[in-house]
């Protein structure tokens, strides 16, 4: 079994941290990380994407008791951020900022590309007009951020409270929020889309946006995004079967499926970045990404349609399906 935390990006990073800080289920924000989108109206270097979906969803806080709120950041609110920071340990709080990597002094992105990323706050040296960041995707703790790269590079704010509730997690409600929410059709339509499209590259420059690294290559990061995600569900399928007797089996066989699938665009990607160093065997390797999508989109469509058969349990969750449904 693979650790989960190999598969988080860096706001879920901060997310995963927060949530076993107070004991909070993890899982659950994955719920919304079903998703593939090809744009073939850009180049195929930068067609591929997965939106940053609402990991801080509605049912961290309706079952954990963990609320967000999302705050956009100018140089205006400056003083109320320091304030805000200063005082988190005394109102418990916990603040995770978006910064771009282009004013993260250790990101490699630093002065060479926008990404965005996402760091934990600790503590305030206002003194040395220093920010103390923890930053757990990179497995970095205690640095500083200077003020004036905070001012030009931050973009939100995002202030998480815990607030214990009783309420227990019902399976079938995050099961019938994944099938009302994930557009199989699109997806799967996009993941063969692209697979086709492959079949007009003709040298491996049309695949990638950026010769210095691959690794900030659009397609590439976005590739280990995907699988990443698909990494997610499975992990929150497994933990949804140890509260569902009745579909244990099924939702264990989904999570494994899930997880052919992650392994699956990981080999993608490890084609995508041989391509990338060695030019040799393009056509072959070409062929073997556009068969492997087509398996994917054939898979995840199989994962949807064993999801939609689950029977319910007989329990009190409709009611809450209708208030989240209100809800959202």
């Amino acid at each position: 079994m693979y650790s989960i935390t190999s598969h988080l990006n860096c706001l879920q990073f901060c997310l995963y941290n927060i949530c076993k800080k107070y004991y909070v289920a993890d899982y659950l924000m994955f719920c919304n990380s079903w998703c593939f989108s090809h744009d073939n109206t850009k180049n195929i270097s930068q067609s591929l994407s997965i939106p940053l979906r609402d990991y801080e969803n509605v049912y961290l806080k309706e079952y954990q008791g963990l609320s967000t709120e999302i705050i956009s950041f100018d140089s205006s609110k400056m003083e109320s951020v320091i304030q805000l920071v200063s005082n988190k340990d005394s109102v418990e709080i916990d603040v995770i900022i978006h910064i771009d990597s282009f004013e993260c002094p250790w990101h490699k992105g630093y002065r060479k590309l926008s990404i965005p990323h996402f760091i934990q706050v600790k503590d305030i040296n206002y003194k040395q007009k220093k920010i103390i960041c923890d930053d757990p995707y990179f497995n970095m703790f205690q640095i500083e951020l200077p003020f004036e790269y905070f001012l030009s590079g931050c973009k939100t704010i995002r202030v998480l409270r815990h607030n214990p509730t009783d309420s227990k997690i019902s399976s079938d409600v995050i099961l019938n929020h994944i099938k009302e929410r994930t557009n199989i059709k699109q997806i799967t339509e996009d993941i063969v889309s692209f697979a086709q499209r492959l079949s007009e590259v003709k040298t491996t420059y049309e695949l990638f946006d950026y010769r210095d690294d691959v690794f900030f290559c659009s397609n590439v990061r976005n590739l280990k995004f995907i699988a990443d995600s698909r990494y997610g569900l499975s992990y929150l399928f497994n933990n949804l079967s140890m509260l569902n007797d009745d579909n244990k089996k099924n939702l264990v066989s989904l999570a494994d499926q899930m997880n052919i699938c992650g392994l699956l665009y990981e080999k993608i990607n490890n084609y995508y970045m041989k391509l990338y160093y060695r030019n040799s065997g393009f056509r072959v390797k070409l062929q073997s990404i556009q068969n492997k999508f087509i398996e994917i989109a054939d898979i995840e469509n199989m994962i949807y349609n064993q999801l939609s058969q689950l029977e319910k349990k007989h329990d009190s969750s409709s009611n809450v399906i209708q208030i989240i449904s209100k809800q959202q």
